[in-house]
């Protein structure tokens, strides 16, 4: 889901980062958005 504004929350494939140096990259299983953070 990506977060594009008030009201406005999308499911969107995006493409895995490639890390740089001394990075990593995290994949997330599960999160969980408040319906407050969405409205405002």
């Amino acid at each position: 889901m990506v977060f594009h504004g008030p009201g406005d929350l999308r499911h969107e494939e995006l493409p895995v980062p490639e890390p740089a140096p001394g990075e990593l990259v995290l994949r997330i299983d599960a999160a969980l958005t408040c319906g407050t953070d969405v409205k405002t």
